[in-house]
């Protein structure tokens, strides 16, 4: 009797650990080369949910109770998004002197969070620019080649379902901002390419 009463306390503070646990997340790092006190993080509507100082070893470790989603972490002049869901247990480690490149994610939600930094790296080394100056058609295969690619990288079974439609919820954004930029530029220059024409003399 007295074994079973002692399993079910057992069984009783563990699930009182696991509902804690799902009412918040932890969150630490390992900063190399720190240069600054603390970490900022807002959310898409650039309101700030949290700030965290840095020990000067450039450690931190906090718990914070968030809504499940995608939010900046600003730290110095730099800035990463990270994916953010109560019952995390996230460790990162950083170099400030390698910002981008060096961000590594481990614990409970280390794939999502992993997979952002490397597709930070991915679009970094992806250049627009040519496309922006193309003919609209070149324009409209390339981008849309991009978003084939981005959206493949998804295929992920071990990846949160809730973070891949968050993903792809952002990738139409950037695709749609990008294609609505291309427009304003691609008539405006061909407005000003008819006023020229208009304005050249005529010869014949």
């Amino acid at each position: 009797m007295k074994k079973h009463f002692l399993s079910a306390l057992v069984l009783i503070s563990t699930l009182s650990t696991i509902c804690q646990n799902k009412k918040y997340m932890t969150f630490q790092a390992e900063i190399a080369n720190k240069n600054g006190d603390a970490i900022y993080i807002p959310d898409n509507k650039n309101k700030l949910i949290k700030k965290i100082q840095v020990n000067k070893e450039g450690v931190f470790k906090d718990t914070m109770n968030v809504v499940t989603g995608r939010y900046s972490l600003c730290y110095g002049n730099e800035f990463t998004i990270v994916y953010l869901k109560n019952g995390f247990d996230l460790k990162l480690k950083m170099d400030t002197k390698q910002f981008d490149e060096s961000i590594v994610y481990s614990g409970k939600g280390a794939i999502e969070n992993n997979f952002l930094a490397q597709n930070s790296l991915f679009d970094e080394q992806t250049n627009i620019g040519p496309l922006l100056t193309s003919t609209e058609a070149d324009f409209t295969k390339g981008l849309d080649k991009k978003k084939v690619d981005d959206l493949k990288r998804l295929e992920n079974p071990k990846l949160d379902p809730v973070f891949v439609a968050l993903q792809k919820k952002s990738i139409d954004k950037n695709h749609n901002g990008i294609v609505k930029y291309f427009k304003m530029n691609y008539e405006s220059n061909l407005a000003k390419s008819k006023l020229v024409n208009t304005m050249s003399p005529s010869f014949f």
